[in-house]
């Protein structure tokens, strides 16, 4: 079957081509025009050119946007392919074929699929218009398409079926009624069927957009609100002091903050597990908002710490009264299975105007206020006063070793390994900074990492990190294991600072190894301090090569429409919703809607804090791509994670 190309440039050009090949008059060929989108203009005369000097011909176009088969295209570019068959059999061959995939498809696709004539009446539909919306065809054929859409999105329906009938592939979302009334989001693409170069019909694609639609709501949800206890989380508590400081300013009130924090509550989860922990830590939300009257408020502010909101106060008697309350309400036990768990609370308070007239100053005061508390034994209560910062002695010493400690090399890193859930293969590991402490011994990066961040250290152990890892992967390259991806968290001042990416790249050319062997990790919180920048630099961090990981996703993501505007590789689910996830617990439906946004997204995930057979197996069905956590390995030193890979590559 000989097949000719000819790049079009005028009609005595391609006459003269038809010439040489002695194709004009021809019979059994097929003629097929691929156009760039500035070429589109010229196809309705060449169109009739062929079909003078080549009747009988079978022509078909194709118009490509910015790439044809992998190739690169010019939107000006306009080519002629010429297939000459022996027979007449042969020639219709490949549209028989081709019509046949195109009734397969049409039958058995999930998505709807119908066609409207130029006035917008169906013409035709498959079954997925019954399975999905309940509609025979003598329902819906000879109907407008109109007719089934919700009346809030039928101007934008019309719209899109104009510019469809203008030639215009366009995508749009509405809501289409169901033979019981209900409205079901769909994602719908009109293509207009064109036939001789004029537009004859539309055929519609509908996707069900009700899962995600969902998911979205579920995820939403978490921007506020702990999904454990259902309380407002620390990014709405953050909100509303805002709110209240400027509203007590605007009328001259008074308010107060509290800290709160469960005694020795890391025993209970050490010793009874996260679970009975979990169980546990609901009751004394319970017992806490019992205690609250009127506008007075309570949020998770993290762990088993609290905060509570007490606007308009008059006096404080107010307040204690509430402490009171509170403190009473943990003289019985709780009682889980059977057995008790005697608690108590420790409270820090800070009061507006004054320890403070902005929310930062009352929050870092009550926190003041909470450390001196616990520092006075189980059950205290303190309010904040001026002298207390001299509580923070201790911490001076403890800040004046932690600048030295990178001079002296007394950090060091372990590693996690990240596993394949289907291959059960290590994939790649999270490189995790420990500090030998001279006095303290081996110590955790919960511990120093906030104190370096404050101090401005954290861009100098940062960068120490990322060099690190980088020479670790070079080192395990040379003793021949296998190369993989190593992962290394990213600090909100390292992200914003606007060399970031130079001192990236710098480090990565530097130590000689390839870019895409290193994997950037940022948190949520971090991307939320300026979403239009950090869009930009994950993309130029895209483009030296590094791969980028959204890390402790669900844990406050306010501005989830952002999310598929970042180039990011892989979504790494929170620990917090894998420490209880069971099939009927809502953690596991927020994880389940996590990893279906991210496959409609082509997100990679990954969950962190992995113990059990259990979680492994849940992550397993939902569809989760890796694992990291105790189940396969607690953090390692370089040399015991090397023994961790012959074994797993040897299993005995």
């Amino acid at each position: 079957m000989p097949i000719f190309q000819h790049h079009y440039i005028d009609d005595l050009t391609f006459k003269r081509f038809l010439q040489t090949h002695q194709l004009e008059g021809t019979e059994l060929l097929i003629v097929q025009l691929i156009a760039g989108e500035k070429a589109k203009a010229n196809l309705t005369d060449l169109k009739k050119l062929i079909k003078t000097t080549l009747p009988g011909a079978l022509l078909s176009e194709v118009i490509v946007d910015q790439g044809f088969l992998g190739q690169k295209w010019n939107p000006k570019d306009l080519w002629i392919v010429i297939s000459q068959y022996e027979n007449e059999k042969e020639r219709i061959a490949p549209f028989k074929y081709v019509n046949a995939s195109y009734q397969a498809l049409f039958r058995e696709s999930p998505n709807l699929i119908y066609i409207m004539d130029k006035g917008g009446r169906i013409s035709t539909c498959n079954p997925a218009v019954s399975s999905q919306l309940g509609y025979s065809e003598s329902d819906v054929i000879g109907k407008p398409g109109i007719h089934f859409v919700k009346n809030t999105d039928r101007m934008s329906a019309r719209r899109h079926f104009l510019w469809a009938l203008n030639g215009e592939t366009r995508t749009f979302l509405i809501e289409i009624r169901d033979r019981n009334g209900r409205y079901i989001p769909y994602q719908i693409t009109n293509i207009p069927i064109v036939v001789d170069g004029e537009v004859i019909g539309i055929q519609s694609i509908g996707v069900n957009q009700a899962a995600q639609k969902e998911a979205k709501t579920t995820i939403e949800r978490l921007a506020y609100y702990d999904p454990l206890t259902g309380l407002g989380n620390r990014h709405l508590f953050e909100k509303s002091l805002k709110n209240l400081t400027e509203h007590a300013q605007k009328h001259g009130e008074r308010l107060a903050v509290i800290f709160l924090d469960i005694d020795r509550f890391k025993n209970i989860n050490d010793t009874e597990g996260h679970y009975v922990g979990d169980h546990i830590l609901k009751r004394v939300v319970q017992r806490i908002q019992g205690q609250l009257y009127g506008k007075q408020m309570l949020y998770r502010f993290e762990g088993d710490k609290f905060s509570i909101l007490i606007p308009q106060i008059k006096s404080k008697r107010t307040i204690n009264a509430l402490i009171d309350r509170i403190r009473e309400a943990f003289r019985e036990p709780i009682i889980y299975k059977e057995k008790e768990y005697f608690l108590s609370v420790s409270m820090g308070v800070s009061l507006f105007p004054n320890n403070g007239t902005n929310d930062e100053t009352l929050m870092k005061n009550a926190d003041i206020a909470l450390y001196v508390a616990k520092l006075g034994g189980d059950n205290s209560v303190v309010y904040y006063q001026q002298e207390m910062n001299a509580s923070f002695y201790n911490r001076i010493e403890f800040e004046a070793y932690l600048r030295k400690a990178l001079g002296k090399n007394e950090f060091e890193l372990y590693y996690q390994p990240q596993i394949c859930l289907k291959t059960e293969s290590i994939i790649g590991c999270e490189a995790l900074i420990r500090w030998n402490h001279p006095k303290m011994g081996i110590i955790s990066p919960a511990q120093f990492i906030p104190l370096a961040e404050e101090i401005g250290l954290i861009e100098d152990i940062g960068f120490w990190v990322l060099r690190k890892a980088c020479q670790q992967i070079k080192a395990w390259q040379r003793k021949g294991f296998s190369p993989f991806p190593v992962s290394v968290n990213v600090s909100v001042r390292q992200f914003l600072k606007k060399n970031f990416v130079n001192q990236v790249k710098k480090i990565i050319d530097s130590e000689g190894i390839d870019p895409k062997y290193i994997h950037l990790e940022i948190t949520e919180s971090t991307t939320l301090r300026d979403i239009q920048y950090s869009i930009e630099l994950v993309h130029e961090l895209k483009q030296i090569g590094v791969c980028v990981s959204l890390d402790d996703f669900g844990t406050g993501y306010s501005a989830l429409n952002y999310l598929k505007d970042f180039s990011i590789d892989i979504l790494k689910i929170d620990r917090s919703f894998i420490n209880n996830l069971s099939p009927d617990s809502q953690d596991g439906a927020i994880v389940k809607a996590i990893i279906m946004m991210s496959q409609g997204l082509s997100l990679r995930t990954v969950a962190e804090g992995v113990e059990t057979k259990q979680q492994l197996n849940l992550l397993k069905e939902y569809g989760c791509h890796a694992v990291q956590g105790y189940y396969y390995s607690k953090p390692l030193p370089s040399r015991e994670f090397e023994n961790y890979i012959k074994k797993m590559a040897n299993p005995a």
